[in-house]
């Protein structure tokens, strides 16, 4: 950070969402569960403010820490991550370049719920998180809620999203 400046962004351009209805957590995510859009939507989004982009979700302890976030901040608990099969069905890559599919995950992380990913009616190219209808989980022995299983689910579908940057200041 030089000059009240991060990599060459003001405060408020760096805060632009969070003016909207986001919600700053971790240091290097935004939470909107009160901005509903599509998946491109909210990747443009993430994208305008300081080159964010939807979540990648790389182990079971980030899964369950952004769904519990996600779900103090809004009604809604689905909303959109960085995952998508978009280019070619069944392949789905990450909002970071790296792929992953039912037949080879290349040693990732994944969270799909059961028979998930489907894609049902040969349109849900987009993932979704917070899927309430898997099993019931335990989180710290504190929390009790529905696992956050991911969906496939039309890219068109509107709903809250969570941004991610890593830090570079």
């Amino acid at each position: 950070q030089v000059g009240g400046a991060c990599n060459g962004k003001t405060e408020g351009e760096v805060g632009a969402l969070m003016d909207s209805g986001c919600f700053e957590a971790e240091g290097t995510r935004l939470y909107c569960p009160n901005i509903h859009r599509s998946w491109q939507g909210a990747r443009e989004l993430c994208e305008f403010n300081d080159g964010m982009d939807l979540v990648v979700i790389d182990n079971e302890d980030e899964n369950v820490l952004v769904n519990a976030t996600f779900q103090e901040l809004g009604i809604n608990l689905h909303f959109w991550i960085g995952l998508t099969d978009q280019e070619v069905e069944g392949q789905f890559v990450w909002s970071d370049g790296y792929t992953w599919s039912v037949d080879d995950n290349n040693g990732l992380y994944d969270a799909f719920a059961l028979e998930e990913p489907n894609d049902s009616n040969e349109n849900e190219d987009c993932v979704e998180s917070g899927s309430a209808w898997s099993a019931e989980q335990t989180i710290s022995g504190v929390l009790d809620f529905p696992s956050m299983g991911w969906n496939d689910l039309n890219c068109e579908t509107v709903m809250g999203f969570v941004c991610e940057k890593a830090p570079q200041c």
